[in-house]
């Protein structure tokens, strides 16, 4: 019993570091997206996909496949700034922003379907 406990406790430490991101998360390359571990399902703190400061260049992202398991965001969500990054669709897992939706200057981004599971947007 004791065995199976410790087991129990090992197998949740092991596992949890990688479903739950406790800080924000800045991805404004794609090797940013890339290096980002496709098991996280809750980033609690901001997620910023693009760039966000001046001068303002545009980032090279094109594919957040390695996004496609979030759930939750417990901050806000910024997409702007990428220049070719053509829709969100591997956000569809996502249901909660507790903080605010920006998206702005992504150019060729034709739509936000990806974000059609949203139930909660909880920011301004």
């Amino acid at each position: 019993m004791i065995r199976s406990i410790i087991f129990s406790v090992v197998l949740v430490s092991f596992l949890l570091p990688r479903m739950l991101f406790s800080q924000d998360v800045w991805l404004s390359t794609q090797a940013d997206v890339d290096a980002f571990d496709p098991a996280t399902t809750v980033i609690n703190g901001r997620l910023i996909i693009g760039k966000i400061i001046y001068p303002y260049e545009a980032s090279d992202i094109t594919d957040l496949s390695n996004l496609s398991n979030l759930t939750t965001i417990s901050g806000d969500l910024v997409i702007q700034f990428n220049a070719a990054l053509t829709n969100v669709d591997v956000l569809s897992s996502l249901t909660t922003i507790s903080g605010g939706l920006d998206i702005q200057y992504n150019y060729v981004l034709t739509n936000l379907d990806g974000l059609s599971n949203l139930t909660t947007i909880s920011g301004v």
